[in-house]
């Protein structure tokens, strides 16, 4: 199969890959982070400490997000991010549990809760030296702030608002009452026939909805037009990064199984996506 002749035409890059096992625990990784983030700004309690972490943990993702895992998701790539995905479970839990200040103040008199802290943030700080290692990530910015937030935040319970502050998107499509992505004019080289290619530089989602509402993660659906058909709708998961302005995701169609990443432009007020197929990987 000659992919190189069609690249040109299309920002959808077809990627022959045989490890597909780390797409579902990526998608993972970025809905953990994203509880981890709306839920730091649910705590009662502790509130610096938490949302320093989130952060951080946040600059990890983004930078995981970015990249093109698609050269590097080995067996050892793989177990790695079922650690980080591990370790981010424990961050969620951890963090929940500031959410009631009563369960606080029975735990301030030990302190354990401070070193606590303190090693997750080393934990968070190996996994990405450990990342960094495998697919070139730029190591995170050191907590120093860590000891002198600790005493602030025992005696401070306001919570502060995350500003979701999203330009209003274009237009959006509902069908059947379910989120729907519509992907329209598509094409497909002769050449790579089973495999569908964007015939322009951006991917055009469809959406009427409010902005608060638009970056939703979860169950999408989308469709794509190609040689006068409609083909779909078919099911996808979405993980939109509020922080970052960024999606990931994965999903199966007629095609095979492909990876999502895609940015907000403030600009153009669209979303730009890459989707990468596995071809007849499932088939």
């Amino acid at each position: 199969m000659d992919l190189a002749s069609s690249s040109a035409m299309s920002t959808i890059s077809v990627a022959l890959t045989t490890v597909p096992q780390s797409i579902p625990v990526l998608s993972s990784i970025y809905k953990i982070s994203t509880d981890i983030r709306e839920t730091t700004q649910r705590v009662q309690v502790n509130k610096q400490q938490c949302e320093q972490l989130s952060e951080r943990i946040d600059t990890l993702i983004g930078f995981l997000a970015e990249r093109d895992l698609s050269h590097c998701l080995n067996q050892a790539m793989h177990r790695a991010l079922y650690r980080l995905e591990t370790f981010l479970r424990q961050c969620l839990e951890f963090i929940s549990t500031f959410i009631e200040a009563s369960w606080f103040k029975r735990l301030i008199n030990n302190k354990d809760y401070e070193k606590k802290f303190l090693d997750l943030n080393r934990e968070l700080t190996q996994y990405s030296n450990d990342l960094n290692f495998g697919i070139g990530l730029t190591n995170l910015p050191k907590n120093e702030k860590q000891n002198k937030n600790a005493q602030a935040d025992i005696e401070s319970d306001e919570s502060d608002e995350f500003d979701n502050d999203f330009p209003q998107p274009q237009t959006l499509e509902i069908v059947n009452d379910d989120q729907y992505i519509g992907i329209t004019n598509r094409e497909t080289s002769r050449k790579t026939k089973d495999a569908p290619h964007m015939s322009t530089a951006r991917t055009v989602i469809n959406y009427q909805q409010t902005q608060d509402t638009i970056f939703v993660s979860g169950l999408w659906k989308y469709q794509y037009y190609q040689y006068n058909q409609w083909y779909g709708p078919f099911k996808q998961q979405l993980v939109f990064n509020p922080m970052t302005r960024t999606i990931n995701g994965y999903g199966q169609d007629n095609v095979g199984q492909y990876v999502l990443n895609g940015s907000f432009s403030e600009v153009t007020g669209k979303i730009e996506m890459t989707q990468r197929y596995q071809v007849g990987l499932l088939m």
